[in-house]
């Protein structure tokens, strides 16, 4: 669970910055196509780039001389009296997360009655479904336009749909509904989601405009707006009063010229800054690839560990406690702790190359500084200061 509030956290950091730059550098210009690509292609990333391993669990393959692993088992966490928030947020989450799926599924069930009653038909030659029960809107190849609607008006709102059947506009609604499904917690979704349905708005809006004109349309969207409305299920509505004062704002605004396309750029550092801050947030294993990597190209004769690294594991695997406060809240991981065995073998510089939890930390920091004295590495007969890393790793039973 520590790893997936770690990934979360990273994750939800990444998808806000993303809808914060679009919001704030491309939401006023007319590009949809570019601005839709923008925010599904940055939510995807968010959502993709901190699983890439950027830090502890990342060391093993990046790192080709390192000492081997050492696991350290300790008991299931303890009863307690009282509670830790740790241990109770798995459960928070696994609620909220039923909860929102409850509901989707639920909204669903709304969508597939409101098809399955109405009745079939061809406009056009195009089949649509018709009913009493919903507004205008569209669900891949599914078109629902109501009965109490005039042919003119059929016609007009059959080409809008049509354009959200066409570019598969049902897709992002599909990911957007999985992102608040797996995130429930993150209410900028909401308005990530928004902001995706108002973009397939524009793009319809525009086929719609070039077939019946700008102010026939403007009309028109405002006569069915204030009718049925669509299902509850997050669909591409023709009728959303949500939208409808940016639709029409956005249709009677002057087309942005091609310099407004060199912000789309904005990706770049987007995505970098999702990159740098699953780096900080995890194991900065670059670091210790090149630590290790120049101490071993120096050291012609490694250290060694009086009895080996199986008399050193056996030794810390005795001493080592795992402390009651990271049982009591389930923490588990990989501690990675960096030394120095110096010219007369003693076990100097010792740090932590990441954090996992305060007296997991302390308590590797302390047993790898009570190490014995090893036999020093030598470089030409001479001994040497050799740095090296030592993984250890905190299982619960």
């Amino acid at each position: 669970m520590n790893d997936f509030l770690r990934y979360a956290l990273l994750a939800n950091v990444s998808l806000l910055m993303v809808w914060a730059v679009y919001r704030l550098c491309l939401s006023g210009i007319t590009h949809h196509s570019l601005n839709r690509a923008f925010l599904i292609l940055g939510s995807v990333l968010a959502v993709i780039l901190p699983f890439i391993p950027f830090g502890s669990s990342a060391v093993a393959e990046l790192v080709a001389f390192r000492l081997p692993e050492i696991a350290i088992a300790g008991d299931s966490a303890p009863d307690q009296n009282g509670f830790s928030v740790v241990s109770v947020l798995p459960y928070i989450y696994g609620v909220g997360f039923l909860a929102m799926l409850l509901f989707q599924l639920w909204s669903f069930s709304k969508l597939v009655r409101v098809l399955g009653s109405a009745m079939r038909s061809i406009v056009n030659g195009v089949p649509v479904a018709r009913s009493s029960e919903a507004g205008p809107f569209s669900f891949f190849s599914f078109i629902h336009i109501p009965l109490n609607c005039d042919a003119e008006d059929v016609s007009i709102i059959l080409r809008h749909e049509q354009v959200h059947v066409r570019q598969w506009h049902s897709l992002d609604v599909l990911w957007l509904v999985l992102l608040r499904t797996v995130f429930w917690f993150n209410p900028i979704l909401l308005f990530l989601q928004r902001d995706i349905q108002t973009l397939h708005e524009y793009l319809a809006d525009e086929e719609a405009v070039r077939h019946a004109g700008l102010s026939s349309y403007a009309r028109l969207q405002m006569a069915h707006v204030f009718g049925l409305r669509s299902t509850a299920f997050p669909v591409n509505s023709f009728s959303d009063p949500l939208t409808l004062k940016n639709r029409i704002t956005m249709m009677y605004k002057q087309k942005s010229n091609s310099t407004s396309m060199t912000r789309y750029a904005m990706i770049v550092p987007v995505a970098v800054g999702i990159v740098f801050a699953s780096a900080c947030v995890q194991q900065p294993a670059e670091q210790v690839q090149e630590a290790v990597h120049e101490v071993f190209k120096e050291a012609e004769i490694m250290p060694e560990y009086p009895g080996g690294f199986q008399a050193m594991a056996s030794e810390l695997g005795s001493s080592i406690e795992y402390p009651l406060s990271a049982k009591q809240d389930s923490v588990e991981g990989t501690v990675y702790v960096q030394f120095v065995v110096n010219k007369a073998g003693k076990v100097t510089d010792v740090e932590l190359l990441n954090h996992l939890h305060a007296d997991l930390d302390a308590e590797a920091v302390r047993v790898v500084s009570n190490l014995k004295d090893w036999a020093a590495g030598q470089n030409g007969g001479n001994p040497v200061n050799v740095q090296m890393v030592l993984p250890i790793k905190f299982v619960l039973g």
